[in-house]
């Protein structure tokens, strides 16, 4: 059975208004359909999977005793377990101008260091899941280059600037027809001047001192 990977309100429309009547192999992740419930009943459900969808009342069951196979969302956890899309900077540290504990990001590390059960590392491993598949999404057609730091490794030393240095000299976001070439000597891939990305490197006190969410996201992705 193909498997079709359904991932916004958009595509299934799309596929509904081209005349789809069958919805065998879908895989349909984390979409509303709550305004789609009739083109739900016009589907032939058996065999599709909806991950974490919204469904008005009682569509869901309706769906089930057609064939479907139905994986609710998951409650009380800080985060989409069925999210589509990799995450970006700016909407990991959303509200970091207040404080780094009221970004999402923090929530969902405090989250993770409450206790371990079924239900959160349930949660954790649907999470995990979708966001590697949409990983392999995103690196698809692409060149990818990850750099990784450890612990071990502490600010100021060589170690920790090379590994900062060969992260700002990557080219980011760009397809294959990129090249380090393209970038000025004077900044960074990220466009963080090299006197930033030196003072990132070498200061202790740098994570506290942003107040600017763009420099500090620009430059967060150089020192992780």
């Amino acid at each position: 059975m193909r498997v079709l990977e359904i991932e916004t309100l958009a595509e299934m429309d799309r596929r509904v208004g081209a005349g789809a009547t069958t919805a065998r192999g879908w895989h349909v992740q984390s979409v509303d359909l709550r305004e789609r419930t009739d083109a739900l009943a016009g589907l032939d459900v058996t065999g599709a999977v909806f991950l974490g969808c919204r469904f008005a009342d009682g569509v869901d069951e309706d769906v089930r005793r057609r064939g479907g196979l139905v994986f609710p969302a998951v409650p009380d956890v800080p985060f989409d377990a069925y999210r589509a899309e990799l995450y970006s900077p700016d909407e990991l540290y959303a509200d970091l101008d207040g404080s780094y504990a009221s970004t999402p990001d923090a929530r969902v590390y405090a989250w993770s260091h409450g206790g371990r059960s079924i239900d959160r590392t349930l949660a954790m491993a649907l999470h995990d899941h979708a966001v590697d598949d949409a990983l392999v999404e995103y690196a698809r057609g692409r060149r990818v280059v990850g750099v990784m730091g450890g612990h071990a490794a502490e600010r100021g030393t060589d170690g920790y600037r090379k590994a900062a240095r060969l992260g700002e000299q990557a080219p980011v976001g760009a397809g294959p027809q990129s090249s380090p070439d393209s970038t000025p000597e004077s900044t960074s891939a990220t466009g963080t001047p090299d006197s930033q990305l030196a003072w990132i490197v070498d200061s202790p006190d740098a994570p506290s001192n942003f107040t600017s969410i763009s420099l500090y996201c620009s430059s967060f992705s150089l020192i992780r």
